[in-house]
């Protein structure tokens, strides 16, 4: 989102889950409407989350979401009005995505985040936590045990904050009572 308001430009965020459906034919004409939206907004970035779910490797099955995002993304430029279109993927197994789907000219550029040090930790548990009470916890202990954890299991309302959270709001619920 922060790229978008930095050029300017409209923001599309797709889950793969979104475009997913059972019945046959659905799934591609979903990630063509994607594309429709994305060039009638342009400007526009095109944010696609869990894209290896929509862009699995082919292998000896026809996957025809796979043969649709690359009919489309190939055609961005002619049917553009301004041939504005930022295209970001996101997943964390991008050795499920097809070949021809990386490849320069498509998604050319390719960013890998790790996981977070120590001090970014440090921050997420501190923002996500600032307004509750801390007496009972130690935020460091924190710190140390989530070394392997992602931002999103440590912040999210279901990772270790979320649980933290409602730790804190049972122990303040026990304490009233």
């Amino acid at each position: 989102m922060a790229i978008a308001s930095e050029i300017d430009a409209a923001f599309l965020n797709v889950s793969a889950k979104d475009l997913k459906n059972k019945y046959v034919g659905e799934s591609e004409k979903a990630v063509a409407s994607m594309f429709t939206e994305a060039r009638r907004h342009s400007p526009c970035v095109l944010f696609l989350d869990e894209a290896e779910s929509i862009l699995r490797k082919r292998g000896n099955q026809k996957i025809a979401t796979v043969e649709q995002f690359l009919s489309e993304s190939d055609g961005m430029e002619e049917h553009s009005s301004n041939g504005c279109l930022l295209l970001l993927l996101a997943t964390n197994r991008p050795n499920l995505i097809d070949g021809a789907v990386l490849r320069p000219g498509r998604i050319g550029v390719h960013v890998y985040v790790g996981l977070p040090e120590e001090e970014t930790r440090r921050a997420i548990i501190e923002a996500q936590l600032k307004d509750i009470p801390r007496e009972d916890f130690d935020i460091e202990w924190l710190v140390t045990v989530t070394k392997s954890f992602t931002c999103a299991e440590i912040g999210e309302s279901d990772g270790v904050c979320g649980i933290a959270r409602s730790l804190a709001f049972r122990r303040a619920v026990e304490k009233a009572e």
